[in-house]
């Protein structure tokens, strides 16, 4: 279990190199955790959204399943591929000869091959050999890992962002207009992927230098304008009547993690050498943030009809696992980054 936990502290770290044990344990342990996840959380949510039919119940169960092993690879998916370049590295070659799956048959051949061959022994351009040296995560390839990962999940959020505008602009003459909340959530990604580039060019994470503040300052706004979101979509949903519980404990845990991220990053940047409350801070929005991850896991099907979730583009189909689980697991990787290195995760 150790390499599996490994690979998920270098979430998205793409320097360095993997043995072989630490890559196949890892894709080993990913494989379990992805069957055994869907065969505990599908009866699970049978039980709990039992809707008296059971040829419906039987349905929505295989779809959560589907939701929940999806969303599972949408959350390995960077740290997967770091893995295997890093495994690469450790034979002297390029991360580069990824591209080889884009060869039918032959190239996944050839690089399963690779991804069984010994290491270089001693070291080379990429580092120590791994079988000899210890663990080494510098604080740049850390603050690189979370910036790469606020990059992506970014990337997610636009695009749920431009559905939204096309649906806006279509529905311009029946006075579809944006709405407040809608524009902080915008404003919010902007400082968001800001903070991100910024951390790609921070050396340490425990007394940073100006960007890796300017980081941080951006983050706090970014968070700030994300729980103003959450409160003004909270406050105009809230004489719904279509409001469901799934809906309503996920806006109450949203509207936790942000103000705890935002104490959490204020402890970091106003109070660095205050170690308690940074680790309290830390640990109370990591715990919240995980809860807010098994949420979206677990009641994501309980969103969607048969028909939506088959029927719909395979790449939108992406969009939503990926929306539902990257930006939780950006927000873990980033409150890990910033932790006290002997409580670090893992």
């Amino acid at each position: 279990m150790r390499w599996f936990f490994k690979c998920l502290r270098h979430y998205a770290d793409f320097s360095g190199r993997a043995r072989r044990t630490e890559y196949w344990l890892f894709t080993l342990f990913s494989v379990i955790f992805s069957c055994l996840l869907p065969l505990l959380i599908a009866p699970a949510y049978m039980f709990t959204f039992d809707h008296g039919d059971a040829y419906y119940t039987q349905e929505r169960t295989l779809i959560a399943g589907m939701v929940v092993a999806s969303s599972y690879w949408a959350a390995l998916g960077l740290p997967s591929l770091a893995a295997a370049v890093r495994r690469l590295h450790d034979l002297g070659k390029s991360g580069w000869m990824m591209f080889l799956v884009l060869i039918p048959v032959i190239g996944h051949v050839w690089l399963l091959v690779l991804m069984m061959l010994n290491g270089q022994r001693g070291e080379n351009k990429y580092g120590a050999c791994p079988k000899t040296a210890p663990e080494i995560f510098a604080e740049p390839a850390r603050l690189k890992s979370a910036g790469i990962v606020m990059i992506v999940a970014t990337a997610v959020l636009w695009w749920q962002y431009v559905d939204v505008l096309l649906i806006i602009l279509d529905r311009l003459d029946r006075g579809a207009r944006v709405t407040p909340a809608f524009a902080l959530q915008v404003a919010a990604s902007v400082l968001w992927l800001a903070a991100g580039i910024l951390l790609l060019g921070e050396k340490q994470a425990h007394g940073m230098q100006r960007k890796g503040k300017m980081a941080l300052v951006l983050l706090l706004a970014a968070f700030s304008l994300f729980s103003g979101s959450a409160i003004l979509i909270y406050m105009s949903l809230k004489e719904s009547t279509s409001m469901g519980l799934p809906f309503i404990a996920k806006m109450a845990i949203s509207s936790l993690s942000f103000p705890l991220m935002i104490l959490f990053l204020a402890s970091v940047l106003f109070a660095p050498k205050n170690r308690p409350l940074i680790k309290t801070t830390g640990i109370l929005t990591i715990s919240c943030l995980w809860l807010l991850l098994l949420f979206y896991v677990f009641t994501g099907a309980d969103f969607m009809t048969r028909a939506y979730w088959l029927d719909m583009h395979s790449l939108h189909r992406l969009y939503l696992l990926a929306y539902a689980v990257l930006f939780p697991v950006a927000c873990l990787v980033l409150a890990g980054t910033f932790l006290p290195r002997k409580i670090a995760p893992g």
